[in-house]
């Protein structure tokens, strides 16, 4: 059996999952928001450089209504309050892209110690 405690300060991640073709357009989507983001911060910076090869890699998927893909955004919350049984956590939106915050239908994890 385990014995893990959440702690302040504990890092949050997100796993975010595409299922069949409607999850990879709507991954496709969701990179180019981030593409477009770096086209209006820094039209040259290697993140849009990045961006544009995700996008292709995803875009060249083929796959059955059937298949599930998807990605880890790690590290990008934190815990700021316990409780006796319920932690309560932010998304630092400071320096981090808006598609790194929870959206719908993702899973959230804990960094237990």
């Amino acid at each position: 059996m385990y014995n893990h405690k959440i702690r302040k300060g504990a890092s949050i991640g997100i796993n975010r999952n595409y299922r069949g073709k409607k999850g990879i357009e709507l991954w496709c989507s969701n990179i180019q928001e981030e593409i477009n983001f770096y086209e209006n911060k820094s039209p040259n910076s290697e993140q849009l450089k990045a961006a544009i090869a995700k996008f292709n890699k995803v875009k060249s998927y083929q796959l059955s209504e059937s298949a599930s893909v998807g990605e880890v955004i790690s590290g990008k919350g934190r815990v700021i309050e316990l409780y006796d049984s319920t932690a309560v956590a932010t998304f630092i939106r400071k320096g981090i892209a808006p598609w790194d915050i929870p959206r719908k239908g993702d899973l959230i994890w804990l960094d237990y110690s």
